[in-house]
């Protein structure tokens, strides 16, 4: 059974969030090099080549084939403040029938134009290359240039 979350249920979710005894920990090459490569002041390419690179590693004890990757976007005030998420997941089974999902994401100042964008495209719903549907979409194009507000790299449970 594949579980498919948007970003506002796994932020509710996480308002309970309560660490699972004997949950499998993330590997932590891939993670640690997500969190080593996204830092201030890098712009969307850096970011999304950088995730793509970390999709390459594998994830120890999962077959690759049960792990989805997740492209969202959209408008939320999750902190008080109304901003725009360019959200990359990498998910894949974790210990007791949870999930793990390694996250980057990426905050904008909201403006007319990322307004009207809203997506969650789950990979095994695009067809030809993930990153590459990134990297042609609207949201991308419109924020490539831009400075980002805030990149947060994070493993979160499901």
């Amino acid at each position: 059974m594949t579980v498919r979350l948007t970003a506002l249920a796994v932020c509710l979710m996480l308002a309970a969030f309560v660490p699972m005894a004997g949950a499998e920990e993330a590997p932590a090459e891939p993670l640690r090099y997500l969190q080593e490569q996204a830092v201030a002041g890098q712009r969307l390419p850096a970011l999304v080549d950088a995730f793509e690179r970390m999709c390459g590693m594998a994830i120890p004890g999962v077959p690759e084939e049960d792990v989805l990757l997740l492209y969202e976007t959209g408008e939320y005030d999750f902190t008080g403040e109304r901003l725009f998420y360019f959200s990359l997941v990498r998910q894949y089974p974790g210990g007791d029938g949870e999930y793990v999902q390694l996250r980057l994401e990426v905050t904008f100042a909201p403006t007319a134009e990322t307004k009207g964008f809203l997506r969650t495209d789950w990979d095994d719903f695009v067809e030809g290359d993930f990153f590459a549907h990134v990297r042609s979409s609207e949201e991308y194009a419109a924020l490539a240039d831009v400075q980002p507000v805030s990149i947060e790299v994070r493993r979160e449970e499901t």
